[in-house]
């Protein structure tokens, strides 16, 4: 023993830290080619005004689109880091791979934990599964609210790495809990989860029940009391959707869809314009439904199978997957809530639990659905990562792209260094995709434009027709997103 750690303990501290290390160096590879889009001016804005005055929010000024106002974790998580380190935007952005990247790392390792006798493998197929996941990298790219993600990362790993969760743990989960929920509402199914584990754990332990809940709940409220008061004094919320099954189905398909390739069908497919042979494939019927149902079998195949193992950690992971997607369909069928990716975050580690589970209740027998299945993983991992790599590349060479994911960040700060240069107080005609939000954003913190702001019109839906005699313009230069401002 050296430093309390034995030989095998420093062995998976190293191979965590590499992994670590590898892969939000990859995440954060070129970052001034990061997004920075509509919510992100808001957000560290916002979180600045903190530090300037003193004053931190207890409640989001951006409306949810479910009309309800979410809390303010995010906004605390970004004063934080600019008072510590300064408010340029790449530092949230960097600050928030970090968290996000962390959370995942001990995700993975306590899921490989399940299967110890081939835990490291399990680690490097985990690691590389969320490495190669295309909305993962473009989340933890963004200086967004990741909040529900990092800590939904956090809280699986916690229950399923710890053998007793003692009446301090409740709490830190209850802790956890709390700021998840005022981060965003769909962070309710893995809660309900937790919960769900919390009352079997406990159900012939009544006394040592309630003393879990109360530790569990305290936390959760008192970190919510600045939002709770606000929620308070605020008319009741409009929600402009009804129940509607087809939404809680839709939820649970997400589960397994972000996992397996569809690139024709993602959000960022727009961008992949060098790949087009390999996105036809991997979005046919014939190529991509089998996979993802072979995926979706498996998993819940050792989900089911965790709730019948002598081994209690297996009866936990199972009993939490199952809470939080019965949870989180409940939720989008009753409010009829449109499936959107990030919903999904609460529940994202229910795939690659279910998976873990199935291996280790095979144990060592060899069979043939075993290896159907690592086949059926390792061709999503790897086809998953081949696209995102090469999506990845295809980006920083264009600096961006016209789409979805518009010109990078130091495309967009630029552009507008030079119109402050060239037209302060001037307005731009923007003819591209680049967030007017953003730009503003980067005006008001450029000395060049001597408070002079610039106004802009265009084709951005957001943005007002221009009037004539616009002397300025905001447009692409060359065949990627770089930017220029040009005189008429």
């Amino acid at each position: 023993m050296t430093g309390g750690l034995d030989r095998e303990q420093r062995a998976t501290l190293a191979w965590v830290c590499g992994a670590f290390l590898l892969l939000v160096g990859w995440r954060l590879l070129d970052i001034g080619n990061a997004p920075f889009i509509q919510d992100e001016p808001t957000f560290l804005a916002a979180a600045h005004q903190q530090v300037v005055t003193g004053h931190w929010l207890s409640h989001s000024p951006i409306p949810g689109t479910q009309g309800i106002t979410y809390g303010p974790t995010v906004f605390w998580f970004y004063g934080l880091v600019d008072l510590l380190f300064g408010s340029d935007p790449r530092t949230a952005i960097v600050a928030m791979a970090v968290v996000v990247t962390a959370s995942q790392i001990f995700l993975c390792d306590s899921l490989a934990r399940l299967l110890p006798r081939h835990r490291r493998v399990a680690f490097v197929v985990l690691v590389a599964a969320y490495a190669g996941s295309r909305y993962l990298h473009l989340w933890s790219r963004l200086a967004w609210d990741q909040s529900v993600l990092v800590i939904g990362s956090v809280m699986v790993g916690m229950l399923v790495r710890l053998a007793v969760v003692r009446i301090r743990w409740w709490a830190v989960l209850g802790l956890l809990s709390g700021l998840a929920v005022s981060s965003h509402p769909m962070a309710l199914p893995l809660v309900g989860g937790v919960v769900a584990v919390l009352g079997y754990e406990h159900r012939h332990q009544a006394r040592r029940g309630l003393a879990a809940a109360a530790a569990f709940l305290a936390p959760f409220v008192a970190v919510n009391v600045p939002w709770l008061l606000w929620l308070g004094e605020q008319p009741p919320p409009q929600h402009s959707f009804g129940p509607a099954l087809g939404d809680g189905v839709a939820y649970l398909v997400g589960i397994v869809a972000d996992w397996v390739p569809q690139s024709a069908s993602s959000p960022l497919s727009a961008s992949w314009t060098g790949l087009r042979g390999l996105a036809a494939v991997t979005a046919r019927p014939g190529f991509a439904l089998p996979l993802m149902l072979l995926v979706a079998l498996g998993a819940a195949t050792g989900i089911r199978s965790g709730l019948r193992s002598p081994r209690p950690m297996y009866r936990r992971t199972s009993l939490l997957a199952i809470g939080s997607a019965v949870g989180g369909f409940v939720i989008a069928a009753a409010k009829g809530i449109p499936p959107q990716p990030h919903y999904e975050w609460p529940t994202l580690w229910i795939v690659p639990a279910g998976i873990v589970l199935l291996l280790g209740a095979s144990g060592e027998r060899p069979s043939r659905a075993r290896r159907l299945l690592g086949v059926a993983v390792c061709t999503a991992v790897a086809l998953q990562a081949f696209l995102v790599v090469s999506w990845h590349v295809q980006l920083n060479r264009d600096a961006g792209d016209r789409t979805s994911v518009g010109p990078g960040i130091d495309q967009q700060e630029q552009a507008v260094h030079e119109a402050c240069l060239r037209a302060p107080g001037s307005m731009i005609d923007n003819q591209t995709v680049a967030y007017p939000s953003a730009l503003r954003y980067f005006a008001d913190r450029d000395p060049a434009c001597g408070g002079h702001a610039l106004t802009f019109c265009g084709i951005h839906t957001t943005l007002p027709d221009c009037p004539a005699g616009v002397r300025w313009e905001l447009q692409y230069r060359g065949a990627g997103a770089h930017l220029q401002v040009v005189s008429r």
